[in-house]
């Protein structure tokens, strides 16, 4: 009858310890390394949690610090924020009692270039400007520190793809008040396509008047370079009545 087998000494020498206690002490290092690891992205995880649930009040600090960077006064609704869609609402540029300009709805569409957001497409809803033309100024409030600015380089349209619904103005003038009407879309830069229209019903100074003034046509955006076509109607004036020219 056989008795038990004895053990080998090989698997009780000190070299195959040294390699049995090296595989564990591997074995250990390998479970601990990812510790730090799985923390950093707990603390991510948690960060863009925050940020995601107070991303009202991060946007409305990035959009209220770019305006005081303008010197712009203005007052709004944030509506929605997410990562591609931004919805402002009941916007009120200058004064509250007699603002430069307000615009009922303001939806911002961004595009990432470069790893950066970017606007990519702005709809502006029923917006409303008001300005004002006094011994040869035109002026629009507090917006004139963007719209004239007085840097020395050419003034350049935003790369912008724009949508305008239903856009008025009014602009009291030394010879009367004027109203605008406009509505669009397309690139400000190149393919911006809409309509204008202005009327005014009396321009007077002390040479001449005209009355049931109206200019109505297509506007559009070719290469940087505005443009306009259609006629500019009266009904008539202290000099000739009748008259009817077409712009381009």
């Amino acid at each position: 009858m056989g008795g038990p087998m004895p053990l080998d000494e090989d698997e009780h020498t000190p070299e195959a310890e040294e390699e049995v206690s090296d595989a564990m002490s591997l074995s250990g290092a390998r479970k601990w390394w990812k510790l730090p690891l799985l923390f950093l992205l707990a603390v991510l995880l948690l960060v863009a949690g925050l940020g995601w649930l107070n991303r009202e009040q991060v946007a409305d600090n990035l959009i209220a610090s770019q305006l005081d960077s303008l010197g712009i006064p203005a007052r709004y609704k944030i509506k929605e924020i997410g990562t591609a869609r931004q919805v402002l609402e009941q916007v009120v540029i200058g004064d509250p009692a007699r603002p430069d300009l307000t615009i009922e709805r303001v939806e911002v569409k961004t595009v990432m270039r470069f790893g950066l957001p970017r606007f990519g497409h702005v709809t502006l809803v029923k917006p409303r400007l008001f300005g004002s033309y006094r011994e040869g100024k035109l002026s629009f409030g507090s917006l004139d520190s963007v719209i004239f600015s007085e840097s020395e380089e050419p003034f350049v349209l935003p790369d912008l793809d724009l949508v305008i619904q239903d856009g008025r103005g009014l602009i009291e003038c030394d010879f009367g008040p004027v109203g605008i009407k406009t509505e669009g879309s397309g690139r400000l830069q190149d393919g911006f396509a809409g309509t204008l229209a202005v009327t005014a019903p009396i321009l007077a100074n002390e040479e001449c008047s005209a009355s049931d003034v109206s200019l109505y046509g297509k506007l559009s955006i070719s290469g940087e370079r505005p443009r306009f076509a259609g006629p500019c109607r009266f009904a008539g004036s202290a000099r000739s009545r009748g008259q009817s020219n077409n712009l381009s």
